[in-house]
C-alpha cells in the first residue's frame, strides 16, 4: 500500500469528485460526514476521524476500492 494513494484519494474528495473516507463510529448523523486524515504509523497506514480521534488500519480491501474510485474519477 502506498499513503501517496490515499493523499490522491484525498484531494479528489476535496474537490468533489469522489466520496470522501467517513468515520463508521458515527452512523447515527446520516446527513453529517465525519472525514477520515490518513497518515503512516508503524508501517501501516491508519486513517484517524478529526472529530472523536478513532484510528483505523487501512485494510488491502480499502485499498483497491480506493484505486478503482481514482481510476473511475
Amino acid at each position: 500500500m502506498k499513503i501517496q494513494v490515499f493523499s490522491q484519494y484525498y484531494n479528489l474528495a476535496q474537490a468533489g469528485r469522489v466520496k470522501p473516507l467517513a468515520c463508521p463510529l458515527h452512523k447515527d448523523d446520516p446527513d453529517i460526514i465525519y472525514p477520515l486524515i490518513h497518515q503512516e504509523e508503524n508501517d501501516r497506514i491508519v486513517l484517524q476521524c478529526l472529530s472523536c480521534g478513532s484510528k483505523i488500519s487501512a485494510g488491502q480491501h480499502l485499498y483497491e476500492q480506493i484505486l478503482k474510485e481514482i481510476e473511475n474519477a
